[in-house]
C-alpha cells in the first residue's frame, strides 16, 4: 500500500536536501545555458555530493545567466559559452542545452579538455554520434557521459539485475511507456524542427534507451511504426509515436526478440494513467513491470508476475534518502572522472551510437526527416 506521508517526506527531502561539506578540491562544474532542468538534473544533487561544485555558468542572455547564478549562488558569470569551456575555473561542463545544439558544444567541450555531462539525446543523429565518439576517444583521460540518469538509480540496477535471473529464464520482448501530458506551448524547443525537435527526440529517448538496455543488443530493423504530428505547419515533429522493433535472438535461441515503445509529449489529459512510465520485460514463465522507472525515487513499484500460478510478487528499492536518479547520476559521473570506474548502468559510447541510431531508423518507418 502506498505511504503518502512517505512519498512527501522522499519529495522534501530529494528538493530540499541540506547541503553537505565540500572536499578540499571538489570538481568544478560549468553549465551552458540556464535551463529550467538544470537545477533538478545538476545544482541539487550537487549539493548532495561532497566531490561537485558548481562554479560557473554562461547562456545568450548574459542578463538571464546573472540572474540564474545570483537565484543559485553560482560564483562566476561568463559572457559567452565558449569563454566558459576555455577556461581553467572549470573541469567538467553540463550541457542541457536545446537538442540542436548538443552536437557542437559537447565537441568544442572535449577539445578544450573538459569532461562532459550531456543531456538525452546526446546529438541529432547516429552520423553526429559516430563523429563525436570517435573524438572522445582521442581524448582517454575525458569523461563522456550522455545522461541517462534512470539508470543509475538502485530500484533501476535491481530491475535489470530480475531480468537477468535464471529464475525467470531469458526475454523475449520488451516494453517501455513515457508519456507527457500537453504542457508545453507550441513554441517550444521540442516542437522546433531547426532544434532537433520531437517527441522520439525527447520522451524517445528514453524508452528506445531502456528497450536497447534490457535485451542488451541493438535493434536490426523497426517493423511497424505510428505516429501523431504536431500539426500541418509541423508536419515533420512527431508529438506521439508507437514503434515496433526487432532485436537478435537470445544465445542459444533462433526466434527474434522483440520491443514495443511508446512515447508522447502531448497525451491527452483525459487518461492520466497513461502518465506513468513503465518498462515491461517478459519471458516465458514470467512477466516483470517497473513503474515509474524516470521517477523512482518519491514512488516506484516492480510487480513480477508468474504467468502459471498468477502469483504476484513486488519490490522497491529506495536507496539512500532523499537521493534522486540524478544525484546517483552525478555520483556515477564524479566517480568516473576520479578513478575510471564506471557505475552499473553507465551508458558506454557504443550505447550513444546506438541510441541516435535506432531515432533515426523509428523516424525512417514514420516517413519523417532525421534530424540534423
Amino acid at each position: 500500500m502506498t505511504s503518502y506521508p512517505n512519498i512527501f517526506t522522499r519529495l522534501w527531502t530529494a528538493f530540499k536536501p541540506t547541503p553537505v561539506r565540500k572536499t578540499e578540491n571538489p570538481l568544478r562544474f560549468g553549465i551552458l545555458g540556464a535551463a529550467k532542468i538544470t537545477p533538478v538534473a545538476l545544482i541539487l544533487p550537487a549539493n548532495q555530493i561532497p566531490d561537485v561544485l558548481v562554479v560557473a555558468v554562461a547562456a545568450r542572455d548574459k542578463a538571464r545567466a546573472e540572474a540564474f547564478a545570483k537565484k543559485h549562488g553560482i560564483p562566476n558569470v561568463f559572457d559567452d559559452y565558449q569563454s566558459l569551456i576555455e577556461s581553467d575555473v572549470v573541469e567538467a561542463i553540463y550541457i542541457p542545452l536545446p537538442n540542436g545544439l548538443h552536437f557542437e558544444w559537447a565537441k568544442r567541450a572535449l577539445e578544450a579538455g573538459k569532461h562532459v555531462l550531456l543531456e538525452k539525446p546526446s546529438v541529432s543523429n547516429a552520423t553526429q554520434a559516430a563523429e563525436l565518439i570517435a573524438l572522445s576517444a582521442k581524448h582517454p583521460n575525458l569523461i563522456l557521459l550522455e545522461a541517462f540518469h534512470y539508470r543509475f538509480h538502485p530500484a533501476a540496477t535491481r530491475f535489470y539485475d530480475l531480468t537477468r535471473s535464471a529464475t525467470y529464464g531469458p526475454l523475449t520482448h520488451v516494453s517501455a511507456r513515457l508519456f507527457i501530458p500537453p504542457i508545453f506551448p507550441s513554441t517550444d524547443i521540442r516542437f522546433d524542427w531547426s532544434l532537433a525537435g520531437g517527441t522520439t527526440m525527447d520522451t524517445g529517448a528514453y524508452t528506445l534507451n531502456s528497450v536497447r538496455w534490457l535485451l542488451g543488443a541493438e535493434p536490426v530493423r523497426v517493423t511497424s511504426a505510428a505516429v501523431t504530428k504536431f500539426s500541418k505547419t509541423h508536419d515533420q515533429i512527431d508529438v506521439e509515436t508507437t514503434a515496433e522493433l526487432e532485436f537478435p535472438p537470445a544465445a542459444g535461441s533462433d526466434t527474434p526478440r522483440t520491443a514495443t515503445v511508446e512515447h508522447s509529449l502531448g497525451s491527452s489529459w483525459l487518461s492520466p494513467s497513461r502518465f506513468l512510465g513503465f518498462l515491461r520485460a517478459e519471458t516465458e514463465t514470467h512477466t516483470l513491470i517497473y513503474w515509474n522507472f524516470i521517477a523512482p525515487y518519491f514512488w516506484h513499484s516492480i510487480r513480477i508476475t508468474d504467468k502459471a500460478t498468477n502469483v504476484v510478487s513486488y519490490e522497491k528499492v529506495y536507496g539512500t534518502t532523499g537521493w534522486t536518479t540524478y544525484t546517483y547520476q552525478l555520483e556515477a559521473f564524479v566517480k568516473a572522472v576520479r578513478t575510471g570506474e564506471k557505475a552499473p548502468g553507465w551508458i558506454t559510447d557504443e550505447e550513444l551510437v546506438g541510441n541516435m541510431t535506432a531515432i533515426d531508423l523509428v523516424y525512417e518507418k514514420l516517413g519523417l526527416l532525421k534530424r540534423e
